[in-house]
Order: C-alpha cells, then sequence, then structure tokens
C-alpha cells in the first residue's frame, strides 16, 4: 500500500470518529463569524456571477443569455431592461419548493414575489386592494 493511499485511509478514519466534534466546531465557528462569512459570500457572488448562478440554478452563461433574448432584455412581470452592470439589476427568479428557474426579474419585481413569499393569494389581495384604493381615490 503506498504512502497516500494510507493517509487517506488514516484521515477517513479520524474523521469518522470526530465527526460530530468537527460539526459542533463548524457550527460555533459560522455563529460566531456570520457577518463575516455573509459579507464574504455577497463579494465572492458579485466577483463571479456565472458561477453562482451555475452552483445555484444549474445555469450556463449561454442559458442566460437565451433568456435575456426571449424576454426581449426586460424584466418578465413589467416592463424594465435588465441591468446587467449592477448586481441589482438581474435576478434568477425560481420557485422555491422545486428549485425550478422560471425567468429572470428586475430588482423590483424580484423583491415583490419575496416580500410576498411566491404566494399567489397575497399578490391576488395586493391587487384587489390597489384596484380598490385607484377607484376611490378616481372618485375623490
Amino acid at each position: 500500500m503506498r504512502d497516500a493511499e494510507k493517509k487517506r485511509e488514516y484521515q477517513k478514519a479520524w474523521w469518522e470518529r470526530n465527526k460530530e466534534r468537527k460539526r459542533e466546531y463548524a457550527r460555533q465557528y459560522r455563529a460566531k463569524h456570520r457577518e463575516t462569512i455573509r459579507e464574504a459570500k455577497r463579494k465572492w457572488n458579485a466577483s463571479n456571477p456565472e458561477r453562482h448562478r451555475f452552483t445555484n440554478y444549474r445555469l450556463r452563461p449561454a442559458q442566460i443569455e437565451e433568456m435575456r433574448q426571449v424576454q426581449g432584455g426586460r424584466c418578465a412581470i413589467c416592463p424594465r431592461m435588465l441591468d446587467q452592470s449592477r448586481r441589482s439589476g438581474e435576478h434568477v427568479d425560481h420557485c422555491h419548493k422545486t428549485g425550478k428557474v422560471r425567468g429572470l426579474l428586475c430588482h423590483h419585481c424580484n423583491n415583490i414575489l419575496g416580500k410576498a413569499n411566491d404566494d399567489v393569494e397575497i399578490l391576488r389581495s395586493a391587487i384587489a386592494y390597489l384596484e380598490k384604493h385607484a377607484l376611490s381615490s378616481t372618485n375623490a
């Protein structure tokens, strides 16, 4: 048996013996350094948008570009043009239950869906509310 194989076996056995201890250490570290980790993740995602999109949504740059073309470079909900130069200008919308990608959204529309927890009934209620008050404000 070669040294590399022995080392691998030793490391695997060590991990099995110390699995819970290492996991607890990792939990404590993440809790103590939450903001530092979050900021590092934000920076990495900003400087690696293609990798972030592939890791999270399994989308390659060509697929993103195809989505942009299909949507005419606009948000899938509103008529705003998607701004690729700004990090907050283009968001991949996806179902949080299935992970299925639905389209590209502007920051505002992505925020609306997020605040409503993708709940169609909340969004219908919001539309009814706006319509009700739009009618009453024109009658006043």
